[in-house]
């Protein structure tokens, strides 16, 4: 048996899954750990204003809920609001949106 890691953006409803097996489900939740952490540091970098994928550098928040109990499919979820209105200062309208990423662990 390998381990898969799936990504779903809710906001886009597309799941990616990881191109690489894990021998494990440690590994596996390893990678989808790695995964969200780059996702939030190169997000907070990389954008001024933000959109759907990437949320503003300034005035952020993240959620990270991670998953690890039984019943329930391992993993991680992030939840992050972005701005909608006009960049760079979200003003004059001032409205935000709402997105969430998990990751899922999974064994074939």
């Amino acid at each position: 048996m390998v381990w898969r890691v799936d990504r779903f953006n809710e906001i886009r409803n597309e799941t990616d899954v990881a191109p690489q097996s894990f021998a494990t489900g440690v590994e596996a939740f390893d990678a989808a750990w790695d995964n969200c952490g780059a996702f939030v540091k190169n997000s907070i970098r990389g954008s001024e204003f933000g959109d759907d994928e990437n949320p503003p550098s300034l005035s952020h928040r993240y959620k990270v809920y991670v998953e690890y109990r039984i019943g329930q499919p391992v993993g991680m979820h992030l939840r992050y609001d972005y701005p909608t209105g006009t960049p760079p200062n979200n003003l004059p309208e001032g409205t935000w949106d709402t997105n969430n990423i998990s990751w899922t662990i999974r064994e074939e």
